[in-house]
């Protein structure tokens, strides 16, 4: 008996250790393989990189598609009418295909709702889009923010003079879906348009999210500001 417990021990304690060993070993191939192909999928955005990072415990659940906590980060990101700095997910009890996703189809997939997003504009993003909603032609546009407040300073010529021009304003979430810029202040010279000039001049300046292109349903509740960009907090559902 002592002999025979003595062995059960043995045999008990090289399972143990060898669950171990395949746990860390699950841990350090097959997370990083998984996260590889997430990022070869994602690289199908149009932006200019793209990180994925994945918990999953015990690892060796990512062979059947399920991933505990899903991370990712994508930078300069491509619209049409202007660039994002940054886009952020983060989806938990995330489940898919490998299959689907090994033939780049787009694979069938869910998660705990809600999950996550949060999408960063900089100045520079904020005047790439002002260039091409105002009405007017500007010369040398600088765009500053400070928090939620907005400074756009440009030269306009009029008749052949180059007047400088100063917009100042707010931005502000309107729904869930839009940033609108509040004018306070507009100045061209020493003149100050009045309000039916100051429409005309700033046309249509509010962003309207691109999210009916996405294959989930994003709710943005919340515009915070900071030195020089802008965050968009939302969450995210399937459709």
């Amino acid at each position: 008996m002592v002999g025979g417990g003595f062995l059960f021990r043995k045999w008990l304690g090289m399972l143990v250790a060898l669950g171990i060993t395949m746990g860390a070993l699950a841990q350090f191939v097959l997370v990083p393989l998984a996260e590889k192909a997430l990022v070869r999928f994602a690289a199908k955005l149009p932006a200019d990189r793209v990180e994925v990072e994945i918990a999953s415990f015990p690892a060796w659940e990512l062979l059947q598609g399920s991933i505990d906590r899903l991370n990712w980060q994508a930078e300069g990101i491509q619209f049409q009418e202007f660039t994002l700095e940054r886009l952020e997910g983060s989806f938990e009890e995330v489940r898919l295909s490998w299959w689907e996703l090994w033939q780049e189809r787009r694979p069938d997939y869910s998660f705990a709702e809600p999950g996550e997003v949060i999408i960063t504009l900089s100045e520079d993003n904020l005047k790439q889009y002002l260039m091409g909603r105002l009405n007017v032609p500007l010369e040398n546009p600088e765009v500053a923010m400070q928090g939620l407040q907005v400074e756009l300073t440009a030269a306009w010529t009029i008749g052949g003079q180059k007047l400088p021009l100063l917009l100042t304003g707010r931005l502000e979430l309107e729904g869930s879906h839009t940033i609108v810029l509040i004018p306070e202040r507009v100045q061209v010279g020493s003149f100050v348009p009045g309000s039916e000039l100051q429409k005309k001049l700033l046309g249509n300046a509010s962003f309207q999210l691109p999210v009916e292109r996405l294959p989930v349903r994003v709710e943005f509740y919340r515009l915070e500001g900071g030195p020089g960009k802008i965050r968009l907090l939302g969450r995210v559902f399937l459709k």
